[in-house]
């Protein structure tokens, strides 16, 4: 059994001079709005992901006393092109990660490498 790859792309989009603005779930939800609304309003598009399996436990949930199947919080990438300048790269993460946070941390500049992003924001 191979194991999976934390880093997941389902498009390789080709970007110009992109930034990386990167923002979790938690206490006010201020940032994780700001990095949905500019998703929404520039319509961007998702690309990849970064698997939870190694970062977080899975919520159990139980409705009319079965158990839901367990869900794991996401981290989703997106991008948009701006015909004007400089391109960007969006990750939205239900939350901040509990456990292997360098690890977690290491794949969003494995991102930011892959791209040639001279700047992240968070």
């Amino acid at each position: 059994m191979t194991a999976q790859m934390p880093l997941r792309f389902f498009a390789e989009p080709t970007l110009r001079n992109p930034r990386l603005i990167a923002a979790w779930g938690c206490i006010g939800e201020v940032g994780i709005e700001a990095v949905e609304y500019l998703r929404d309003k520039l319509d961007a598009e998702e690309f990849g992901e970064i698997e939870p399996y190694d970062f977080f436990e899975p919520s159990i949930e139980v409705e009319d006393g079965l158990v839901e199947e367990p869900q794991f919080p996401q981290s989703k990438l997106y991008y948009w092109r701006n015909a004007d300048g400089d391109d960007l790269i969006l990750l939205i993460g239900d939350r901040e990660p509990p456990r292997r946070r360098y690890e977690y941390a290491s794949l969003l500049l494995e991102v930011a490498q892959r791209f040639q992003v001279e700047r992240i924001y968070t």
